[in-house]
């Protein structure tokens, strides 16, 4: 079976929903950039349950889905490491 690419399809769509969600239970943009941290690496460790939950586990790469979250991964410990002032406007501002 051919399997989209994990990040154009609804995976990524629905752990986008949950990241934005995830962010109304904490008080700043650290604390919510930590749990995001946490939360992506539970999915990595386990990414066919997550997958499979939301049912997509047959039309994504696994490896692929787990490459894409390893980036997030990392663009969120770069944001975490970037001084507050230096992080720019949010877009809502």
């Amino acid at each position: 079976m051919y399997k989209q690419n994990c990040f154009s399809d609804n995976a990524a769509d629905t752990l986008k929903c949950e990241l934005g969600i995830l962010c109304g239970r904490f008080k700043t943009e650290d604390e919510y950039l930590t749990a995001v941290l946490e939360y992506l690496a539970e999915l990595a460790e386990a990414p066919g349950e997550y997958l499979d939950y939301w049912g997509r586990l047959d039309d994504t790469d696994i490896p692929e889905f787990v490459d894409r979250l390893d980036r997030l991964r990392q663009h969120v410990e770069t944001t975490i490491k970037t001084p507050y002032p230096e992080r720019g406007k949010p877009a809502f501002e």
